[in-house]
């Protein structure tokens, strides 16, 4: 969902988009090395990421300290959920709201038994801005 989401945006808002731009890589320290190992070989040099998890954005933003890559200044990092990362621009799940609407429809299930119908909701993501962020020099 997160990466088809991601797709459409950037269709609707005229931006263009490259499969080749996609890097999948574990959510490891050696996963946001292999990230900027393949920033490294595009061209135009990419000015921003966005990762699918606030962990490997926070790896990102280790490795690119570690390459002497600044961030944000030279690249833009964005976390996409999961634990708080101090600083980190990201996309972040209302935890709490998503628990209540889970409970609700657990309990909707227990009370209709077989007759319950499984449902699909989605729950909108809040944009938390950090320092990990900054217009394209």
């Amino acid at each position: 969902w997160l990466l088809r989401g991601y797709r459409e945006g950037m269709r609707d808002a005229g931006l263009t988009y490259r499969r080749k731009w996609e890097v999948f890589v574990p959510i490891t320290p050696q996963g946001a090395e292999q990230v900027l190992d393949t920033l490294d070989h595009l061209s135009p040099q990419p000015t921003a990421v966005i990762c699918f998890s606030n962990a490997l954005a926070a790896f990102l933003c280790d490795a690119a300290e570690r390459r002497e890559i600044r961030v944000p200044e030279e690249l833009s990092v964005v976390g996409g959920g999961g634990g708080d990362v101090i600083g980190l621009t990201c996309t972040q799940l209302d935890w709490y709201e998503l628990g209540r609407s889970a409970m609700r429809m657990l309990l909707q299930a227990m009370e209709a038994g077989d007759a319950y119908q499984a449902e699909h909701q989605l729950v909108d993501y809040e944009l938390k801005l950090g320092r990990t962020t900054c217009p394209p020099a």
